[in-house]
């Protein structure tokens, strides 16, 4: 959400909406026209700064973008397939912190990448691929909480992540493959509210979670349906 509590979706389709309310109210959107000099090819996520830019992960372009308003304006690029510095491998999750610093979830690279600004500048990773502290399979979802810690959706590894900052500093993690409680099957999205409280996109047990802490206390799951499926699961 922005500043006026408007809501912000990326359609892997290949556009961002943006609608004043969950019932999709006055709903714009960018990307959408073959004809747009704004196009992108797979957006993963959205996030919002202090001042309403908008942040887009490309992941079919390997980059990020930052553009002023929803129509466009501004539009500014970071990235180039690749593994280098301000380089990207399909990165999906996005956020900003309140400095402006945007915080990436550089799925096919398994690692996180913080930066200081659309630039590149202060650029720096965490994370190799495998299973151990310090390391990733194809993250996905990234958020922060009001303590600047950063949350991590490790999706293959079936596990969220918590730590206190980008040089993996107080390594926490919760989960673990199945679709019992405390479970998690290829974790995809994560959020964290004002109070602290976790959500997850549990998206191969078709269902949301919601922890009250990475202790996995106040575990509630909210289940769905598959496409052709009339039972909730």
């Amino acid at each position: 959400m922005d500043g006026n509590d408007r809501i912000y979706a990326a359609d892997t389709g290949g556009q961002v909406v943006r609608m004043d309310d969950i019932s999709g109210r006055r709903a714009r959107s960018l990307g959408s026209t073959e004809d747009s000099p704004h196009l992108f090819a797979t957006p993963g996520d959205v996030a919002i700064d202090s001042q309403n830019r908008v942040y887009v992960t490309d992941m079919g372009n390997s980059r990020v973008v930052r553009v002023d308003n929803i129509s466009g304006t501004g539009w500014t690029s970071l990235g180039s397939p690749g593994i280098g510095p301000r380089q990207f491998g399909a990165p999906w999750g996005v956020a900003v912190d309140p400095r402006g610093h945007i915080y990436v979830a550089d799925t096919h690279n398994n690692r996180i990448v913080r930066m200081d600004d659309i630039n590149g500048g202060g650029w720096i990773t965490l994370g190799t691929f495998g299973s151990g502290i310090r390391r990733f399979s194809s993250p996905t979802g990234i958020a922060l909480d009001a303590q600047g810690r950063i949350y991590v959706a490790d999706s293959e590894n079936n596990r969220i992540v918590r730590i206190d900052d980008i040089a993996g500093g107080a390594w926490t993690t919760f989960g673990g493959s199945g679709g019992g409680p405390g479970m998690l099957h290829v974790p995809w999205g994560i959020a964290v509210d004002a109070r602290g409280r976790i959500y997850v996109a549990d998206s191969e047990n078709d269902r949301i979670v919601r922890l009250d802490d990475m202790s996995g206390a106040g575990w509630t799951a909210l289940a769905g349906t598959r496409p052709g499926s009339d039972q909730n699961r």
